[in-house]
């Protein structure tokens, strides 16, 4: 019977094997599920961290387009603000321009008036002086024509010396203008 022992080796040694098999392949069993299990939570978080990555960069670029935005709003606003300090600069200049014109032409008016009025004045005292000297000479015409007269005889008679030396057309011409005022004292002296 040691064939029947055999047998029964055989068999119990099988047996042994296919239980450590069946305990071999729940273990791997296990592991492959506990793996599947790992690889599912990975994928999950892959898909999760996908999703996010997704979501970050959707968030980025509307942010983007946001600052975008703001930058040609800024840029108009700015264009804006310098368009109408542009106007009106443009608008001060002609103004101050203008107020130079009239401030000018004010001037001209002034230099104009003034003008006119100093000529109105010196006529007015040049008037008011000759009144004035005829009303106080009024009645000394004849005493101050003489003394007048007397100092421009003094003047020829001082001068006359210088008139002997002077050409003989000369000193004619000169004899001839004293004559006409000796008569011209005269017949003021007559009046």
């Amino acid at each position: 019977m040691p064939k029947g022992n055999e047998k029964e080796d055989f068999k119990s040694q099988q047996k042994e094997l296919n239980e450590q098999h069946s305990t071999e392949i729940v273990r791997l069993k296990k592991q492959v599920e506990q793996q599947a299990a790992q690889i599912q939570k990975a994928e999950k978080g892959r898909k999760s961290m996908e999703k996010e990555i997704a979501r970050i960069q959707n968030d980025f670029q509307q942010f983007q387009q946001k600052i975008k935005g703001t930058i040609k709003n800024q840029e108009k606003i700015l264009v804006d603000i310098m368009n109408k300090f542009k106007k009106k600069q443009k608008d001060d200049m002609l103004k101050v321009e203008t107020a130079i014109e009239k401030l000018r032409e004010a001037q001209d008016t002034l230099k104009i008036s003034f003008t006119v009025n100093e000529k109105k004045l010196k006529e007015i005292i040049n008037n008011t002086i000759q009144s004035e000297m005829r009303r106080s000479v009024m009645g000394k015409e004849k005493e101050l024509m003489m003394k007048y007269w007397i100092e421009e005889l003094k003047e020829i008679i001082s001068n006359f010396e210088s008139l002997k030396k002077k050409k003989p057309q000369e000193f004619s011409l000169e004899l001839n203008q004293i004559a006409e005022m000796i008569e011209i004292f005269k017949q003021k002296l007559k009046k």
